[in-house]
């Protein structure tokens, strides 16, 4: 993990580290630098390929032999496609959940672009809500440590 200044809700339109790169924020959330592949909306889980570009984690990302062991990350702020922000992988974070999610229990993928719920997918381990998410789909107090796609 690298030791510099970054601002983590700065959306760049070129590279200005290098992709995949770590960094501790003064407030001791961790962050990846990444490039993104489709628009991000703030509060999505996206999941983070091998050549450290990401896109909204869904359940068709994540099908055997595609997308298990992969990283998962957080993004705090709206990223269109094509940009470069650092997307928060360690601390207390705001996560798109599911109507009624719980707190405390396991995350799994869902149909819709970075939505993480409570329900039997794809297990999503290293991220969970520390308040439950009341009626209707939206952000949810969370806390990520370096979340990643379940390998079953």
């Amino acid at each position: 993990m690298g030791d510099i200044i970054f601002d983590p809700s700065r959306v760049d339109t070129s590279s200005k580290h290098q992709l995949g790169f770590r960094a501790q924020h003064g407030d001791g959330k961790e962050y990846v630098y990444l490039r993104t592949g489709a628009d991000c909306d703030a509060a999505d889980a996206v999941l983070i390929n091998h050549d450290q570009t990401c896109s909204p984690i869904e359940n068709s990302l994540v099908a055997a032999g595609t997308g298990r062991g992969k990283l998962v990350a957080v993004a705090n702020m709206e990223v269109p496609s094509g940009s470069y922000a650092w997307f928060q992988i360690y601390g207390a974070c705001m996560v798109n959940a599911g109507a009624n999610c719980a707190a405390h229990t396991e995350l799994n993928t869902t149909g819709t672009g970075g939505r993480l719920d409570d329900g039997n997918t794809s297990p999503v381990v290293g991220i969970t809500l520390t308040v439950a998410r009341g009626s209707g789909n939206g952000p949810a107090a969370a806390f990520a440590k370096n979340p990643r796609v379940f390998e079953a």
